[in-house]
């Protein structure tokens, strides 16, 4: 038996739960398919590699990321045939536009994949570079067809030149990445802050930036993505990995966060529990402050069901419980289906009135979570445009999951706040799969608003926001009590 099979569980990981998990992980990796009994990665892994080719990566450049392809590669087993370890490898490579150059079922000999690396060209372009739009390709389409299995790791290592032109881009493909269970790893060839700066929006430690300047620090730089990304052995972690916390604890946000539910008529009952067991997720990664009443820096919750032919239903106010307990008691056993008209414009009137009021004792951030599966009726309209323009004016971050395909694009689009893609995501359905989608994108969310990643209003809605302030104040209603200026990356 190697040293290897012989070190002790992480001692987190020595629940009965985990101890079974990881004896399975062992099963597997002997298997009878899987000659050569090589242990990395210790997880049946689905690995890409992304090459810069963009305008300014030169021949030199190409080939020092060529070098630190082929050394993470070194000691890798290939997955081969029905073999249930091991990992399978595909390579793009992008510059504004992303192309597959080495596909995930190509190649089963290690040799072979080597071969095929060392064979890729470089091209001179003039593009410049979209690591954002990389990211998201390598997630949507190149992961869209992956072994499946709770135990299969995804790792995406990208090569990147220099700065990109989307850094904004990259913070959302953060988000969506880590979303899909991927863990991003870029390695740059210089210095690169603001793409560091994205990838540290994941406070669960998975993601990794490293600079590598010269072919003589490949160990040095890429030691932490080969033995934290690639490698990593969530049953037997290195002390070089401390960082890593899979499952992350949970989050402290100096939050008042305030979920719209849709529990209108057309919200099916599936839909509905879906959405409840959401909502019980998200508190579960919040650290919940057990005194909502005095000042702190914890998160505060409360939660608004719209749906109801009268006014919108109050579940539960920022300062009605203590603990996330008994807030997920409300929701499991006490909270019934409104099933009345959507009126989504009346109900974020109401929740910005009454629910997140400027006033004290408030969080440092206010956040309207809003789920939502239809598009709301057409005499709310104007209610709906007006109470999202107040919400963006007021500083209140506007995030929207929508489910199924009942709700009205435009609508979510207005409604959610700036940059989109960071605040508006969509699942199919809120099955296990939608759920831990959803609450894995809304947790960098959170991180991102904690490092104030974005302004709230954004410059660019300072002209409608000066208009709306003149009309407010007259009414009575001061929208300009606070604002969020954001970190710019």
């Amino acid at each position: 038996m190697s040293t290897h099979d012989r070190a002790p569980l992480t001692p987190e990981l020595s629940t009965p739960g985990a101890l079974c998990f990881c004896l399975q992980v062992r099963f597997f990796s002997s298997s009878p398919h899987c000659p050569g009994g090589s242990a990395s990665p210790a997880l049946p892994t689905e690995l890409v590699f992304a090459l810069d080719f963009s305008g300014d990566v030169s021949s030199s450049s190409f080939e020092l990321q060529r070098s630190a392809l082929l050394y993470l590669l070194e000691g890798v087993a290939v997955a081969r045939g029905n073999c249930p370890a091991g990992a399978r490898v595909s390579v793009v490579g992008f510059h504004e536009r992303t192309t597959r150059l080495i596909r995930f079922h190509e190649h089963s000999q290690h040799q072979q994949l080597v071969a095929a690396v060392k064979d890729i060209p470089w091209k001179r372009t003039a593009f410049r570079r979209h690591l954002g739009a990389a990211m998201r390709f390598v997630g949507q389409s190149v992961f869209k067809r992956v072994r499946a299995g709770l135990r299969v790791r995804k790792v995406a290592v990208f090569f990147s030149g220099g700065q990109t032109q989307d850094v904004h881009e990259v913070a959302g493909a953060v988000m969506e990445l880590r979303a899909l269970n991927i863990v991003p790893v870029v390695v740059s060839l210089m210095d690169a802050p603001r793409i560091a700066r994205a990838l540290e929006l994941d406070d669960s430690g998975n993601a990794v930036f490293t600079v590598l300047e010269r072919q003589q620090d490949l160990a040095s730089a890429l030691g932490k993505v080969r033995s934290c990304a690639i490698s990593f052995d969530p049953c037997r972690r290195s002390e070089d990995c401390a960082f890593v916390q899979d499952p992350p604890p949970p989050q402290q946000v100096d939050v008042d966060l305030a979920v719209v539910l849709d529990g209108s008529r057309e919200v099916q009952a599936d839909e509905f529990s879906g959405a409840q067991q959401l909502l019980g997720s998200v508190l579960e990664q919040l650290a919940v402050s057990a005194e909502p009443g005095r000042s702190g820096s914890q998160a505060r919750v409360a939660v608004v069901q719209q749906g109801s032919a009268q006014a919108p239903k109050l579940e539960f106010g920022l300062r009605t419980f203590q603990d996330r307990d008994l807030m997920k008691r409300h929701l499991f056993q006490n909270m019934q289906q409104q099933g009345g008209p959507s009126l989504l414009g009346r109900t974020l009137d109401y929740t910005l009135r009454e629910v997140l009021p400027t006033a004290e004792r408030t969080r440092r951030k206010r956040v309207l979570l809003t789920v939502l599966a239809t598009r709301t009726a057409y005499e709310d309209r104007g209610a709906l445009s007006s109470a999202s323009r107040r919400a963006h004016c007021d500083g209140v971050a506007l995030f929207v999951l929508t489910v199924g395909g009942r709700y009205n694009q435009t609508q979510v689009e207005e409604l959610a706040s700036s940059p989109v893609q960071q605040h508006l995501i969509h699942v199919d359905r809120l099955g296990a799969e939608g759920r831990g989608y959803a609450q894995r994108f809304f947790r960098v969310f959170l991180s991102a608003l904690s490092k104030g990643l974005n302004s709230y209003p954004p410059p660019s809605l300072s002209r409608t926001c000066r208009r709306l302030e003149d009309a407010e104040i007259l009414g009575g209603f001061n929208v300009w009590a606070r604002k969020d200026s954001g970190l710019d990356l």
